[in-house]
């Protein structure tokens, strides 16, 4: 990837953003900060990439562990017309160092057979913890790793196993939102290269304020990923557009057997990519901080699609209207004042031309989900 490139690109005024964020955000701090200081900024953001870039070298290993497992998962299942569907990191060009692999059991192409097995998965306790005792049966016959006792009663039931690969495998059981959601990020990845640099700058940060780990009751990836892409669509020259209304295979009324199909062969989905706006990695940053350190998030929520809207009553969450969960994808504990907290820090250092800090390079070995 072209980083310096990236890094020298320089601000171009395109069409404005419709965006309802547009009117509730002023952007003079990080415009005023960006002409001041865009030497600067783009410098230390170099140094934040290279050393990303450094940290990443060896992530073919955990793409070759990966491979590896899903084809030693896709042998146990063969003789059956069941597929596992790659989700998360392991599908949406987002792969780390501490990427693990999450898995969809599909059981069948077939429409109606899918919507029983949903039925009986979703609503009969029997019929879930016998289909899953059956499931941890054959993959344990064929040892495939360590396989551990189903979560029978998790918010999203799922099979662990500690893959003979030295990656551990979560499966969960027919869900098709997040190969939707799965197949979204990875549409926006692929429009623009700057989206997975954002990403990889917020999840740091994250990481480096320790609310980064679903598994602990904090934030997930896929809660950064989506505050990344709201904003690259929210931003008053926005890099992304409208990326569900621009690509027909991400509408929830396209089969959703052609995202799976996708997320299966890992091949790339040739998006047009037309954006005008040539802002560097750096300054998008600034302007990221900006506009989070102005939402109040007890108040406000944000949707996939670069809108923002008034919560029906005020609370401690994260609001997000995502059109492909029915349910709320976000139960993070005092979420507004943890995001609060981390905003207003690097607006602070932003303010304060600490760029060293707002892009300091954190190396973190442990998994995170």
């Amino acid at each position: 990837m072209a980083f310096r490139k990236i890094i020298q690109r320089s601000f171009s005024l395109n069409s404005p953003s419709t965006s309802s964020a547009v009117s509730y955000i002023d952007y003079s701090f990080s415009n005023e900060r960006i002409k001041s200081s865009l030497p600067k900024i783009d410098y230390n953001c170099h140094d934040f990439i290279k050393n990303l870039n450094n940290d990443l070298r060896n992530v073919h290993i955990v793409k070759k562990k990966i491979q590896s497992a899903r084809s030693d998962l896709h042998n146990c299942f063969k003789t059956s017309d069941i597929r596992l569907v790659p989700i998360g990191s392991a599908a949406n060009l987002l792969l780390s160092n501490s990427s693990d692999l999450d898995l969809v059991l599909l059981p069948s192409t077939n429409l109606k057979t899918w919507k029983d097995f949903m039925k009986g998965f979703s609503e009969k306790e029997h019929f879930r913890k016998e289909y899953m005792r059956a499931t941890r049966k054959r993959l344990i016959s064929e040892k495939v790793g360590k396989v551990e006792l189903p979560f029978f009663k998790a918010k999203i039931p799922i099979i662990r196993i500690w893959s003979n690969r030295k990656i551990q495998v979560d499966i969960q059981f027919g869900n098709i939102e997040p190969i939707r959601s799965s197949l979204f990020v990875r549409t926006c990845v692929e429009f623009d290269e700057r989206v997975g640099l954002l990403a990889h700058w917020l999840t740091n940060k994250f990481q480096e304020a320790n609310i980064l780990n679903s598994t602990m009751g904090q934030f997930s990836k896929y809660h950064v990923n989506v505050l990344v892409i709201h904003f690259l669509q929210a931003m008053p020259y926005p890099v992304l557009p409208d990326i569900i209304q621009l690509s027909p295979w991400l509408s929830k009324e396209n089969d959703w057997n052609n995202a799976v199909k996708v997320l299966t062969r890992q091949g790339s989905l040739y998006v047009p990519s037309e954006t005008s706006n040539e802002q560097s990695v750096g300054e998008l940053v600034i302007q990221l901080i900006d506009y989070y350190s102005q939402i109040d998030f007890q108040r406000i929520g944000i949707d996939t699609r670069g809108k923002v809207f008034e919560k029906s009553q005020q609370n401690d969450f994260l609001e997000i209207s995502d059109e492909y969960f029915d349910r709320p994808t976000c139960r993070v504990v005092d979420a507004p004042r943890k995001l609060q907290k981390l905003f207003s820090k690097l607006r602070m250092m932003t303010k304060e031309g600490y760029f060293e800090g707002v892009f300091r390079y954190n190396k973190f070995n442990e998994q995170v989900t």
